[in-house]
């Protein structure tokens, strides 16, 4: 595997080895707020085939199983698929769930998904990306899809200038001894202009974008105030360009 998987696949095992819970029922408010719109923007309504590529330990594959979706889960980790499965099964979720791990960089591998799904999510997994397999990886994701489905994606944003200060403060800290910014750094790729050019490359059409949040939503839990005020700032276009997270739809 390549040094850049290599970074990704040690960081995230390590995550996923010392936060079981990452994917625990009981979701503050601000997050649940978050995924239910996020959910709302995607389509979902339940009993949709969906592939998730980077589902780590879980948090949205459970969601989606809840709904009633079929779930094919892959992730790089195989620490991150392990707690998703005893995770999936503990709350007898796991009928509808298969589980890989995958990079989805081989198309080769990567035809038995020919034309099965209805929608492939990538939730803030993009900016983790080989940016040599990236384009590739699309290209698998695309031809996974049914005639007309969709691929769904959220990811960080990086005109908005917290994140800066927050990679700054764990790079100085060495949170657990980790160094976040070595995974997340793909970011700085994943402006609104650098997905769509993406996204049209692949041949995927239709291309929706919403922004969502500005300060961080998890501020909501101590300050409830927070999340209007994201709502107004969200609603003011140039402030909006610097919008915390970017979603986006684009149909096959």
């Amino acid at each position: 595997m390549k040094e850049h998987n290599l970074i990704q696949t040690a960081y995230w095992d390590s995550v996923a080895a010392n936060n079981k819970v990452f994917g625990c029922d009981e979701m503050p408010y601000p997050a649940k707020r978050e995924m239910e719109r996020f959910f709302e923007f995607s389509g979902f309504k339940g009993g949709e085939n969906i592939l998730e590529i980077g589902c780590g330990t879980g948090r949205y594959t459970l969601a989606l199983l809840r709904m009633g979706c079929r779930v094919c889960a892959t992730d790089i980790s195989s620490e991150s698929i392990s707690v998703l499965k005893k995770s999936a099964e503990a709350r007898g979720l796991d009928n509808n769930l298969s589980l890989e791990v995958d990079t989805f960089e081989d198309s080769g591998r990567c035809s038995r998904f020919t034309g099965k799904f209805d929608y492939v999510l990538f939730v803030a997994v993009i900016h983790h990306l080989d940016p040599a397999k990236k384009e590739d990886i699309i290209a698998n994701a695309v031809k996974s899809l049914k005639a007309g489905g969709k691929i769904i994606a959220l990811e960080p944003n990086p005109f908005n200038p917290l994140y800066y200060l927050l990679y700054f403060w764990r790079w100085c800290a060495r949170i657990k001894g980790k160094n976040r910014w070595a995974t997340e750094k793909g970011f700085l790729r994943t402006s609104t202009f650098s997905l769509k050019k993406l996204f049209h490359k692949s041949g995927l059409k239709n291309i929706k974008v919403c922004r969502y949040a500005w300060l961080p939503s998890v501020l909501g839990n101590s300050a409830p105030f927070i999340l209007p005020v994201n709502d107004i700032l969200n609603k003011i276009p140039v402030v909006r360009e610097m919008s915390a997270f970017t979603w986006m739809s684009a149909e096959k």
